[in-house]
């Protein structure tokens, strides 16, 4: 297709031909002006022009590809807008990218119902949440996060602004040349859930004292420790004597509030790294590390002392007294099983030599046992006799 320029040229050559033949014919000899211009110069015009077609037509579609970036960038912005607002909604994970090489930051909104501090602080400090650590988290986290060469997570404690202290979990995921990416996110309440099962799963309902699951489990590594560092350890072994008839007379409530005072005096009683468990029932189990059989015998004194105090009731008193068994590592066994057995044993004998003592085990101690009596043992001997 001939646009403007290209039938100019054409039309002029005609022109200049024309010419040239016309002064033959006339004059007989050829016009070498117009030849040159015919021939050489017209050419070059028509190459000029051609060219400029392509640099025009080059322009045009540079200026389509940029009206087209200029949509895919209003675009994009709004998505990303639109990204950010999903992301602000979000309370408990704070999303972050750090680019140290050109001291650029990003922080979501959530950062602050996280720290409880506006997330621009962060923005223009990157590195603000490490002073939020909590004092007893901020060695092991600051030399974790000294260096970051891959992605990695760790978890820790906060306190935060208002001095309420919180679990975070921060990830990194994503890391190249001085430029990280990942998230913050706040897991306060999935700790405290966890506390709640652990405490299911290993404390006594009623008293708060360890169950027997976790006192076996303590007692092992208490075994391993006084075998490791050569040293003494004692399982006493604590039954409450008349306990049945404070349930009996009194009902179970009143059974219940007793076995959770007796926990108290217990706690009280004992020194401060010593454990205490219930058992079972009207049961207790004592472990004491690096001790002797002196110092033990003190403290069964005050135990016997001190849980033989009256209880009250809605106004009403009862009173009870312990019977204590009481077992040496290594002197009596080295296994947890033996130890508690021995214990048992050795409670047992103390009921036999008239409750509110303690006694310790010997190989010597009578196999006989006084069990308690309960419900079936009634029944068996009601229709035995």
């Amino acid at each position: 297709m001939l646009n403007g320029w290209r039938l100019m040229v054409l039309v002029f050559i005609t022109f200049m031909l024309g010419v040239t033949l016309t002064s033959y014919l006339l004059v007989g000899y050829v016009d070498l002006v117009a030849l040159f211009f015919c021939f050489l110069i017209l050419p070059i015009i028509w190459w000029i022009g051609r060219e400029h077609d392509h640099v025009r037509k080059d322009r045009n579609t540079l200026q389509h590809s940029y009206q087209e970036l200029q949509q895919q960038y209003k675009t994009t912005k709004i998505e990303k807008q639109t990204i950010e607002k999903i992301i602000d909604t979000v309370d408990d994970i704070a999303i972050f990218s750090i680019n140290e090489s050109e001291n650029t930051a990003y922080f979501s909104k959530a950062v602050e119902q996280i720290f409880g501090l506006p997330h621009e602080a962060f923005i223009s400090e990157p590195n603000l949440w490490k002073q939020f650590i909590h004092p007893d988290d901020k060695e092991k986290i600051n030399k974790q996060f000294s260096n970051i060469t891959e992605p990695l997570q760790a978890e820790f404690r906060i306190i935060r602004l208002d001095e309420e202290i919180r679990w975070v979990v921060l990830r990194i995921v994503s890391v190249e040349k001085n430029a990280i990416e990942g998230n913050i996110i706040d897991i306060t309440d999935r700790k405290e859930l966890e506390d709640k099962l652990k405490q299911f799963a290993y404390y006594d309902d009623l008293t708060d004292l360890p169950n027997r699951k976790l006192m076996e489990r303590q007692l092992k590594k208490s075994i391993a420790r006084s075998k490791r560092n050569d040293h003494s350890l004692c399982v006493m072994f604590i039954d409450l004597d008349g306990f049945k008839k404070v349930n009996d007379t009194l009902g179970h409530e009143a059974g219940d509030e007793l076995l959770k005072e007796v926990a108290l005096r217990l706690d009280d009683t004992v020194r401060e790294g010593d454990l205490i468990a219930r058992h079972g029932g009207d049961e207790f189990i004592a472990i004491f590390e690096e001790t002797d059989k002196t110092e033990v015998e003190g403290i069964a004194d005050r135990i016997i002392d001190e849980l033989s105090h009256p209880y009250s009731h809605n106004e009403k008193e009862s009173t009870i007294t312990p019977s204590i068994g009481i077992s040496l590592y290594p002197d009596h066994g080295e296994e947890m099983d033996s130890l508690i057995k021995y214990a048992d044993k050795a409670m047992y004998y103390a009921k036999s030599k008239g409750k509110a003592n303690y006694q310790f085990y010997s190989s010597e101690l009578p196999d006989a046992q006084i069990k308690k009596e309960n419900v079936l043992e009634k029944i068996v001997n009601h229709f035995t006799k």
